[in-house]
């Protein structure tokens, strides 16, 4: 009885490790020791002149359209890993319903046959939905970030744009706050 309870906890070990081992290879690491950088939104002058003040206010928006077209990329790859997830898991479902109607519904020895097929085919597509899960949650995680300086880029715009109000006569800084956006 020990053997058999000892061979079982075995398995299940060796099992959750290929799981995780698996998940790791579709996220590539995704999550791990990431520090996010603001680099590519600057910091604003509030001592800035008028000119400089507008300037800033400029580079600070176009920044932010950078940051919009970063965003819009990260979304659209966490979209296409989500309907890739999503299609393995219905896969996934389809053939665990099928190997279970093959045991059921077909005379022996066929129903092993064919059941032990489709659970193959249904432990093959296990692996890679965690896979596909793997590589949602990079590209989650990648979205999650780029949206997050999307908000920092629009903070900065905003303070830039106090800025301009704060520092310039109010025609000159209507002027350069109704220009047009880059993006």
């Amino acid at each position: 009885m020990i053997p058999e309870i000892l061979g079982t906890v075995g398995i299940i070990g060796v099992a959750i490790t290929v799981a995780i081992l698996i998940y790791r290879a579709g996220s590539g690491g995704a999550g791990e020791g990431i520090t996010i950088t603001l680099l590519p939104v600057g910091s604003n002058n509030s001592a800035a002149a008028c000119a400089e003040a507008c300037a800033q206010f400029k580079k600070r928006r176009e920044e932010r359209c950078s940051a919009l077209f970063k965003e819009k990329g990260a979304r659209a790859a966490m979209e296409a890993a989500r309907t890739e997830y999503w299609a393995t898991v219905g896969l996934l479902t389809a053939m665990i319903t099928a190997a279970i109607a093959a045991g059921v519904g077909l005379p022996w020895p066929a129903n092993l046959i064919v059941s032990l097929v489709f659970w193959t085919f249904a432990t093959v597509l296990t692996g890679l939905t965690i896979y596909k899960l793997g590589k949602l949650n990079a590209a989650s995680l990648a979205w999650s970030d780029a949206a997050f300086v999307v908000s920092f880029a629009d903070q900065k715009v905003l303070e830039a744009q106090a800025i301009v109000t704060a520092n310039c006569p109010p025609d000159t800084a209507t002027a350069c706050l109704s220009a047009p956006a880059p993006c």
